[in-house]
C-alpha cells in the first residue's frame, strides 16, 4: 500500500531529480545548458550514486552474480539495509532475497519491478557512463606520486620500489601489457628523471590502486582495502584484489565490451598517450611544482 507521504517523497524526487538526470543524459541539448550546470549535476548525481553504493559490505551483500552487483543496485536506487535486502531511497520499496524467487526475477525487479510504479528510479537509473566509470590512470598515478612524495618527506629511508613491501609482485600475463606500459612510463618521464625505480608505482596504478600508507592500498570504485601484511606469503596480483564487481576489472556491463576496464583504460591512454605537465599537477593534486617531484625522484 502506498501512503501519502511515501507518494509525496517520490513526488518531490521525481520533481528534484528532473533537471539533474536530463542534464546528464541529454548531452544534444548544449544550447539550453550551461556546461557548469551540466557538470554539477552530474556531481551531484554521482555522489548520491556513491552514498548507495558503499552501503553494501561484504557482510550484507555477499555471493551475488554481477548483474546483481552493488553498482548495478546502487545505479537503480537502491541501498543495502541488511544482510540479503535493499531499499529504495525514493520510493522505499523493498527487495528481500529470501531465494522465492529466481535469478532472473530478482534482477528484474531489481532493474524495475521492485520500485513502485511511480519511482523514478524504474525508468531512470544512473547511466552506465557514470555508474561504471572509472578514473583516468593519469589521475591516479599523480595521487600516488603525491603520496611517494608525502612518505619520501616523513622517512628519509624511505624508497619507491619497497611501496607496498610485497616481495612476489605481479601482473597479468596480457599480450600488449609491456607495450603499453612502455608508453606510461616515456609519457611521465617529463616529470621524474629516475623513472627506474617507479615500476612499482605504476603497476599499481595501472590497475586502480591509491596508496594510503606505505603498506596500505585502496580502489576508490569497489571500496576494497589491501594491506601489505596479508602477502607475505603469497603473491599479490593487482588485478585480483579488487572485488569481483569493480569497474576496473570487469567489462562495462553491456555486450558492446568484453575487457576489463583496467584494460580500456591503459589503450586510451596509447591511442592518445597524456601528458603530464605543471598544470596537471597542481591543478589534479596541489603540488605546487613540477620541480618539487623531479626532486623527489632524484633522491630515491
Amino acid at each position: 500500500m502506498v501512503t501519502q507521504g511515501k507518494v509525496s517523497q517520490i513526488l518531490k524526487d521525481l520533481t528534484s531529480s528532473s533537471d539533474t538526470e536530463s542534464d546528464v543524459k541529454d548531452n544534444s541539448s548544449a544550447q539550453s545548458k550551461s556546461p557548469s550546470r551540466r557538470a554539477s549535476g552530474e556531481a551531484a548525481l554521482i555522489r548520491a550514486f556513491e552514498q548507495r553504493l558503499i552501503s553494501f559490505t561484504t557482510a550484507r551483500w555477499f555471493a551475488k552474480p554481477v548483474s546483481m552487483s552493488p553498482i548495478v543496485c546502487a545505479q537503480y536506487g537502491w541501498h543495502c539495509v541488511d544482510i540479503n535486502q535493499i531499499q529504495c531511497t525514493s520510493c522505499e520499496e523493498i527487495i528481500a532475497l529470501s531465494g522465492e524467487k529466481s535469478e532472473e526475477e530478482y534482477i528484474i525487479s531489481i532493474q524495475s519491478k521492485g520500485h513502485n510504479p511511480i519511482c523514478k528510479w524504474a525508468s531512470n537509473p544512473v547511466p552506465n557512463s557514470l555508474a561504471h566509470k572509472i578514473e583516468d590512470v593519469k589521475s591516479v598515478l599523480l595521487c600516488n606520486a603525491k603520496k611517494v612524495m608525502e612518505c619520501s618527506e616523513s622517512n628519509k629511508k624511505f624508497k619507491a620500489e619497497e611501496l607496498f613491501g610485497v616481495s612476489n609482485f605481479s601482473v597479468p600475463d596480457y599480450e600488449e601489457m609491456d607495450e603499453q606500459r612502455s608508453v606510461l612510463m616515456e609519457s611521465i618521464r617529463n616529470i621524474t628523471n629516475n623513472i627506474s625505480c617507479c615500476d612499482r608505482i605504476l603497476d599499481l596504478s595501472m590497475f586502480g590502486w591509491k596508496l594510503k600508507s606505505e603498506s596500505v592500498i585502496s580502489c576508490d570504485k569497489c571500496k576494497r582495502r589491501a594491506r601489505a601484511s596479508n602477502f607475505k606469503d603469497k603473491p599479490f596480483d593487482p588485478s585480483k584484489q579488487h572485488f569481483y564487481w569493480c569497474s576496473w576489472i570487469c567489462s562495462s556491463y553491456d555486450d558492446k565490451e568484453s575487457e576489463p576496464g583496467w584494460s580500456r583504460n591503459l589503450k586510451a591512454n596509447v591511442r592518445s598517450p597524456f601528458k603530464l605537465n605543471k598544470s596537471d599537477v597542481a591543478c589534479e593534486h596541489g603540488i605546487e611544482s613540477v620541480k618539487a617531484v623531479r626532486t623527489l625522484f632524484r633522491a630515491l
